[in-house]
């Protein structure tokens, strides 16, 4: 929820500032958006990946939910969540700031995206097009594997002894 709201924060204030007075954003600017919303986008993801786990556990292992989930792992995983998130955002930002630009060091645009990035280029942007999506398709792909993963153990919820439906047919 913290995340959300600190997420929800930065947009309006961008959106709003931005708005209320027509400026270019700067080169520097764009950096930090970039990076800024790419980290927390992914933590969110990450973290909604790693909630499906968490309920798993606290449903089918109720009883050895604190032995299974305490609190060393976890600070283990939402320290490897902020890494993973920082990581990602950092070669994704990179992949498009080390990029040569001709002409104008300005972007008249609300939100910085690829895209308008890469055709301010100078040199061919189709290898760091390729690197993007792969990087972005992996990621993308193991999250949805671990919430994939989590919910077909949520199937067998189901089948536990005891667990009846609102007929009493099991």
């Amino acid at each position: 929820m913290l995340l959300f709201v600190v997420f929800l924060v930065l947009y309006v204030l961008n959106l709003v500032g931005n708005l209320a007075i027509i400026i270019f954003i700067t080169w520097a600017g764009y950096v930090a958006q970039r990076y800024i919303s790419l980290s927390l986008a992914g933590t969110e993801c990450i973290l909604l990946a790693v909630m499906a786990n968490d309920c798993y556990v606290a449903i089918c292992h109720l009883l050895h939910y604190t032995i299974v989930i305490g609190c060393r792992l976890s600070l283990q995983m939402a320290a490897t969540i902020w890494l993973n998130s920082f990581g990602n955002s950092i070669l994704q930002t990179s992949l498009t700031v080390w990029l040569p630009r001709c002409g104008q060091n300005w972007l008249d645009h609300f939100i910085c995206e690829v895209p308008v990035l890469l055709k301010l280029a100078c040199v061919d942007t189709s290898d760091n097009e390729a690197q993007a999506f792969a990087v972005s398709v992996i990621f993308q792909m193991a999250l949805l594997g671990l919430t994939l993963v989590s919910y077909s153990y949520k199937g067998t919820i189901n089948k536990l002894p005891g667990r009846k439906n609102l007929n009493g047919i099991v």
